[in-house]
């Protein structure tokens, strides 16, 4: 027992550094936080959202943080079963001491899954193949993974998400393409929710979707202020020019 007390009182210096690195990971990490975000659209319409800080578990040298939006609506989940309806609405972070990543294959994966359930609730028992089951094909796709902090200069290059999802001959299919991810700079911003020290990120992604033979292809360009602890703070879309579509600001933090 004795010795098992000095290891651990060997180990308690190190896990609290590398709990500390976690903690200036852009993420918000303390269960019950409350992230409300107001967005203003080009006509200066706007709108208010919010995510709730539901889960953190630290678990294998790994912190993992599941936040819920809180702003769907009844007709944004209509027909959805509410385990799905769960996971759609939630997203799953993974933090270390030097790099976290978001579930986006997870996310994908469950927004297909709804998409499909919802074909299936319109279209009727009757309509459907009797083997109605999901065969979810991520092939070598990985969660994109990210440095704790960045500074302006710093570039990565992160491989492509592809995700099909098929039900008997009916199949839907997603594809995510970082075509850039840069740090621009470091400022010091301040937004309703108070003043924060940010990473600027600016991004250029490739989104592919098919369904039903049906193809569509759009790119998006965005810019984040990402502040350690956090999560964006700020962020904006832009179009292709580099004019901006809509902002989206933090308007408050609570905790429950």
């Amino acid at each position: 027992m004795k010795r098992l007390i000095t290891i651990i009182a060997l180990l308690a210096p190190a896990l609290l550094f590398a709990q500390g690195k976690m903690e200036k990971a852009p993420v918000a990490q303390e269960e019950g936080t409350v992230l409300e975000y107001m967005t203003t659209d080009k006509d200066g319409k706007t709108n208010l959202t919010k995510q709730e800080v539901i889960s953190v578990k630290d678990e294998g040298g790994k912190r993992i943080v599941r936040i819920k939006d809180l702003s769907l609506t009844p007709e944004e989940t209509e027909g959805i079963p509410q385990e799905l309806y769960d996971n759609i609405g939630t997203m799953t972070y993974g933090i270390t001491e030097n790099m976290w990543y978001i579930d986006l294959i997870g996310y994908i994966s469950n927004m297909l899954k709804a998409s499909m359930t919802v074909i299936e609730n319109e279209a009727g028992v009757d309509e459907m193949p009797e083997d109605f089951d999901f065969n979810v094909d991520i092939g070598e796709s990985e969660n994109p993974v990210f440095p704790i902090s960045m500074k302006p200069g710093d570039a990565l290059s992160l491989k492509p998400i592809k995700i099909k999802i098929k039900i008997s001959i009916i199949s839907m299919s997603s594809e995510i393409t970082f075509d850039r991810y840069e740090c621009t700079g470091r400022e010091t911003v301040t937004v309703p929710a108070g003043t924060f020290d940010t990473y600027i990120i600016e991004e250029e992604i490739t989104n592919k979707a098919k369904a039903f033979g049906i193809s569509n292809k759009e790119k998006e360009y965005s810019k984040t202020w990402y502040a350690p602890g956090i999560g964006n703070v700020k962020s904006q879309t832009l179009d292709k020019k580099g004019r901006v579509v809509s902002e989206s600001v933090l308007n408050s933090i609570t905790k429950k």
